[in-house]
């Protein structure tokens, strides 16, 4: 099928993002994940080792069509570095990197 635009559509789609909060606590930042699209998504969160920055182990979450959740992030000695994929197949990578003071 072709759409309006003149894209192929391929049936239900996931449509992921991300955004991170920093908390109040100087020490962890909640990671929000959204799937906009109609289908099921999965996202891993990945470590970075960026002047000694962690954000502790590696995550996968499915969140369904339509869907959200939170993570919460740690940081180490005050900084943090991660990058959340999804399995969509379109490259969908957000990173997330800094010093909290």
């Amino acid at each position: 099928m072709v759409g309006l635009d003149r894209s192929h559509r391929h049936g239900a789609k996931a449509h992921p993002e991300a955004y991170a909060v920093d908390n109040a606590d100087g020490a962890t930042q909640t990671l929000h994940l959204t799937n906009a699209g109609s289908a099921a998504c999965v996202f891993t969160v990945g470590v970075n080792a960026a002047q000694g920055a962690s954000g502790g182990t590696v995550r996968t979450v499915t969140v369904a069509a339509g869907g959200a959740t939170t993570l919460t992030l740690n940081s180490s000695a005050g900084r943090y570095d991660y990058t959340v994929t999804a399995d969509v197949g379109d490259g969908f990578a957000r990173r997330f990197a800094g010093r909290r003071y």
